[in-house]
């Protein structure tokens, strides 16, 4: 198969025009090579040599399921990126390599223990790290491929919802509370656990709101934070106070500045499956480790404050609400300040930041860090509502899930992660009560995520876009509605003209 594909790639007309198309789509169709063909001829040979594999794959181990599949191939990304996703030669040098080192480490060494530790503890610990190692290796991949280049020349235009001021932002969690309120007073008691789990998964999408919607960098690692943030909640201050929700977030910060490092330097599908083997390699070093949940679960109490206890289902899911507006408004005020224009700047274009002279590595740092605090927060309250934390409820394949569900909720807005929060309380309930359909909300979710391809706003900006229509008809515009483009809200800058003349000309445009 290699030496087939080498000769395609190579000789033929067909791969050489595969590989124009990766590299210019756009100049390669000048020369009369069509992209779309093309992509689709790639698909087809690539799903033809997966097949293959999994044909290998069944008749080595006997049996696989889902699971087995989803983490054999993603210890197989690592051995592409070893070849840059370019070379076949270094592909089949880093599959040879991974494959030994797998064999070898399933050696076992009664000698080896580690200091300070039990003997028990040191063959977790060395049981995890030879399951982690699909994981470690596709990070250390990455980070040694060279640095991504600066794109340019690159035209932005999204439209999304426009941000509502500071007046308007409390007004509206004032309204977000009383309907809360009321909903607390007349939710069934048998589904208080499902909407304490809507609002909690809410609060963790924000995080993505802010890291992905708002700066656009992407990440597959948030349930790392939240599980680390669900172990401090648990051995802070008896596990149940608001110095230990504080603790969580904090804990979870090194945790993010550690996933900014590869950020620096990578970006797109790179940083995707930087951020995803990070969270393979948490899984079982850190999660699995005998001194976090190595040893069983944490017990995780529920917030006490001021003589106020949240231990009941129906004040507990106010807290979580509550905390979800908080949060909202606090992203809302990140979002129009300067650090808001800034984590724009960096989604639109980084070339035009760093000519600008904005520092592109602190402000990917600080997104990263503020994620990393407000999943965290969320892991606190995780770990309240199910009343333990343990590692088997933090499985690094539900970060894909999560990113799904954010984009199909809408990750650019606050009301994007409240509908994402439901979305995903939903999945549980319908697997409990009508196990019969339990996949349909998936591809229910995933029918609608190719619909909103070109609504980066998701459901919340459908909403939003609908409601605009409905307002300026009743202001009785009758000028046509403007066809929504793709990218960030409207708002008026000044452009300033560099054609020769005596003066420069100052236009006022939108943009």
């Amino acid at each position: 198969v290699a030496v087939a594909l080498r000769t395609l790639l190579f000789v033929s007309r067909t791969g050489t025009a595969m590989r124009a198309v990766v590299d210019n789509a756009d100049l390669a169709a000048l020369n009369g090579a069509p992209p779309v063909a093309i992509a689709r001829y790639s698909w087809m040979l690539g799903s033809v040599l997966a097949a293959i594999a999994g044909v290998l794959l069944a008749s080595s181990i006997g049996q696989i399921d889902v699971i087995v599949l989803t983490f054999f191939v993603a210890g197989s990304y690592g051995c592409a990126v070893v070849g840059k996703l370019k070379s076949l030669p270094l592909t089949f040098a880093g599959a040879i390599a991974l494959g030994l080192i797998k064999q070898y480490a399933n050696f076992s060494f009664p000698w080896f223990t580690i200091p300070l530790l039990k003997v028990d503890d040191s063959n977790q610990i060395w049981n995890s790290v030879r399951t982690a190692i699909p994981g470690v290796f596709l990070f250390a991949a990455l980070l040694l491929v060279p640095a991504s280049k600066l794109s340019v020349g690159r035209v932005v235009g999204v439209r999304a919802p426009r941000v509502p001021d500071l007046r308007n932002s409390v007004v509206r969690a004032a309204i977000a509370c009383g309907a809360l309120g009321l909903l607390t007073a007349i939710a069934p008691d048998d589904r208080l656990a499902d909407m304490q789990k809507a609002m909690i998964y809410a609060l963790l999408l924000l995080s993505l709101v802010l890291l992905t919607g708002f700066s656009g960098q992407i990440s597959l690692c948030q349930y790392v934070f939240m599980a680390i943030g669900a172990w401090a909640m648990g051995h802070v201050v008896g596990g149940d106070s608001l110095v230990g929700m504080v603790a969580a977030g904090l804990v979870a910060v090194p945790l993010g500045v550690i996933v900014a490092l590869p950020a620096l330097r990578l970006q797109g599908l790179y940083l995707a499956l930087v951020t995803f083997g990070f969270a393979a390699s948490s899984k079982y070093l850190l999660l699995e480790n005998p001194n976090i949940f190595g040893k069983g679960n944490v017990e995780v109490g529920r917030l006490k404050l001021f003589g106020l206890d949240f231990h009941s289902d129906r004040s507990f899911f106010f807290l979580c609400g509550f905390v979800f507006i908080a949060f909202g408004v606090g992203v809302l005020a990140v979002k129009r300040g300067s650090i808001g224009r800034r984590l724009a700047a960096l989604r639109d274009s980084q070339a035009a930041c760093a000519t600008l002279g904005l520092d592109v590595r602190r402000t990917k740092l600080l997104v990263f860090t503020m994620s990393a605090f407000v999943a965290g927060v969320a892991g606190a309250l995780f770990g309240g509502q199910s009343g333990t934390a343990g590692s088997i409820q933090f499985e690094e394949i539900n970060n894909i899930v999560l990113l799904l569900f954010a984009v199909v909720g809408g990750v650019t807005t606050v009301t994007g992660a409240l509908f994402g929060g439901i979305l995903f309380a939903v999945l549980p309930f319908v697997q409990s009560e009508y196990p019969e359909y339990a996949g349909v909300p998936f591809a229910l979710v995933a029918v609608g995520a190719v619909a909103l391809g070109r609504q980066p706003n998701g459901l919340a900006g459908v909403l939003f876009e609908r409601f605009e229509l409905y307002r300026e008809r009743l202001r009785g515009s009758n000028s046509a509605p403007r066809r929504p483009t793709t990218g960030s809200e409207v708002e008026e800058i000044t452009v300033v003209n560099l054609r020769p003349a005596p003066a420069p000309e100052v236009v006022s445009a939108r943009a």
